[in-house]
């Protein structure tokens, strides 16, 4: 069933369950008192529709209200399935720069407070806004018509009340916002913390940590009692006033109307029912407001964030990458950090052609760009100039997913999910059977360590893998790269967490994966690359040597070479 058919419903059957309870049924209750006043009104035939409808209003009322109740709630779940579904979506698609820039805490509390804030949003506009003032609309004109005094007073008061409240409520949206602000810091300084318990251990650094986290506490308790003060005192104070007010104002019209014989007693009830039922309606308001910019301030984060588009799209006549051979050219690429402001030219005018099945690794010092390569490969980051091309596709013409599809990556620090053994080596092929696992764990000399745990490849590794040593994290992750299979592969640094057996064990299998497939190979390590077809030195930028390793180490005062000769155990020193 489709949300539209159950969402329309609702924003009618609100209204008509609160005008049947709370204006209509008046009307037969005045009806009943203006008999009992009409002395020659004996028989009690003349009680039974008053009574009937006195009765059948409110029982359909009711009725009416659960249907509705039934509605919203499945609108409710629905609603905010798709909108987690949406979020989830729109932030595990983001850039690469997003991510490392947005802490992944305050993103959890934005989203949570996003969605949580559909359900009241909703609600309020479906059983109190719709409701609220269709019954006002309603009680004014049957004022009109039996009080015109009454009726004025209650639009004069109404208008006043609201555009009061409308301005209020616009420094309240304010003070919430900044205070929802200052929560999204909060939780995100308690998942800093947290996921760098062992960190803080280490330095013994608890007081210092729980001083960050009571500062941040603090800031955040001075926001929501600024938030709840002005909520208590302008706006609640302002709204009972006007209660007290018009109530006042009904009683006197109505005394005064019975008195001079404008109205019946009956007529007078009906006026001080309607007002005790439009006085709730200013404490309504007075809640409707406080609901909708509560969640409103809670939901404005995220939404300003899903208004943005992401930093890197895909063209809407993308197509998907076809490798046949895995040939990768760089052509005149430009590329910079930094935003307008702080600019950092790292690549201008850079070229670089990698033919299909070659093998080749990248070295030089911090900041060249090894792993900027990698990334606009991966087109985590867009070219400002020029263009990457796999097999003569420019890579920003296919979609994403085609093009991550072609290249198996490991990181220099692989992180796993807080799921089974299993389930992270199969990540890259779900569809992977239990021998094919295993084989890739055996090739990537994981397959021992998993043996020796009590529940095998069921094991769960923990969050970001942390019940694992970094060289067994490593063999996973090469395992998964290993059962991914694919036409390029890109190893960032692959074997830098492993000890020396171990490395001596995993490169037969890492040249195992890279054979007959393009490869790039980052590595501190240069006896992981010294066997590659092709080792490029990228220094500010550029490529300053190419050539295999023998060529590299023959040119005595070349980058390489001096690498190579202050090494210590295979690490540039």
């Amino acid at each position: 069933m489709s949300q539209k058919r159950y969402s329309i419903p609702p924003l009618l059957m609100a209204p008509i369950a609160r005008i049947g309870t709370d204006y209509i049924q008046p009307l037969f209750t005045a009806a009943i008192i203006n008999k009992l006043g009409q002395s020659t009104s004996t028989s009690m035939s003349d009680y039974v529709w008053p009574i009937i409808g006195f009765f059948a209003v409110p029982f359909f009322s009711e009725l009416l209200w659960r249907y509705m109740l039934w509605s919203v709630n499945y609108n409710d779940s629905l609603g905010m399935e798709k909108i987690a579904n949406r979020t989830f979506a729109d932030l595990i698609g983001r850039s690469y720069d997003f991510h490392i820039n947005n802490f992944a805490g305050a993103l959890v509390a934005k989203t949570g407070r996003f969605i949580n804030a559909y359900e009241p949003l909703y609600d309020t506009l479906v059983m109190d806004i719709a409701g609220t003032f269709v019954g006002l609309i309603f009680a004014v004109v049957v004022l009109l018509k039996i009080s015109r005094p009454s009726g004025i007073a209650v639009l004069i008061v109404f208008a006043i009340f609201a555009f009061v409240v409308t301005k209020l409520t616009r420094k309240k949206f304010r003070l919430n916002k900044i205070r929802a602000e200052k929560e999204s810091l909060q939780t995100a300084q308690l998942a800093d913390s947290l996921t760098n318990a062992i960190s803080v251990k280490t330095f013994a650094k608890e007081i210092y940590e729980e001083k960050l986290f009571r500062d941040i506490t603090k800031e955040v308790r001075i926001r929501r009692r600024r938030a709840w003060d002005y909520q208590n005192m302008p706006m609640d104070l302002i709204t009972t006033n006007t209660v007290i007010t018009l109530n006042t104002i009904a009683l006197i019209a109505g005394i005064l109307a019975v008195r001079h014989g404008i109205a019946q007693v009956g007529t007078l009830v009906v006026i001080l029912l309607y007002v005790r039922s439009l006085t709730r309606n200013f404490w309504d308001m007075s809640r409707i407001m406080r609901t909708v910019e509560n969640n409103l301030s809670n939901a404005v984060e995220m939404m300003n964030i899903l208004d943005k588009d992401a930093e890197v799209l895909d063209k809407i006549d993308a197509k998907s990458l076809k490798v046949k051979s895995g040939n990768i050219r760089f052509t005149s690429v430009g590329f910079t950090y930094g935003d307008e402001k702080q600019k950092s030219r790292l690549f201008e005018d850079f070229s670089l052609e990698i033919p299909s099945g070659q093998t080749v690794g990248l070295v030089g010092p911090s900041g060249g760009g090894k792993t900027t390569i990698t990334k606009l490969l991966l087109r985590f980051m867009d070219v400002r100039d020029g263009s990457i091309k796999i097999d003569g596709q420019d890579i920003s013409e296919v979609t994403q997913r085609s093009l991550r599809d072609a290249i198996t990556y490991v990181p220099q620090e692989p992180l796993l999910f807080h799921r089974s053994l299993k389930e992270n080596i199969a990540y890259g092929k779900p569809t992977a059977t239990m021998k094919e696992i295993i084989e890739a764990a055996k090739k990537a000399h994981a397959h021992e360590f998993i043996e020796n745990l009590k529940d095998g490849y069921d094991t769960l590794v923990g969050e970001r893998g942390v019940k694992l040593s970094g060289g067994q994290r490593q063999r996973v992750a090469i395992a998964r790269a290993i059962l991914k299979n694919s036409p390029i592969v890109v190893l960032d640094e692959a074997t830098s967490a492993l000890d020396s057996e171990s490395e001596q064990l995993i490169q037969q299998a890492l040249f195992t994966l890279m054979e007959g497939r393009t490869t790039l190979v980052i590595a501190h390590r240069l006896s992981t690359i010294k066997h590659l077809d092709r080792i490029l030195v990228l220094e500010n930028g550029k490529v300053t040597e190419d050539g295999s390793h023998e060529e590299l180490i023959a040119m005595k005062n070349g980058t390489y070479a001096r690498l190579w000769s202050h090494q210590s155990g295979g690490f540039i020193e």
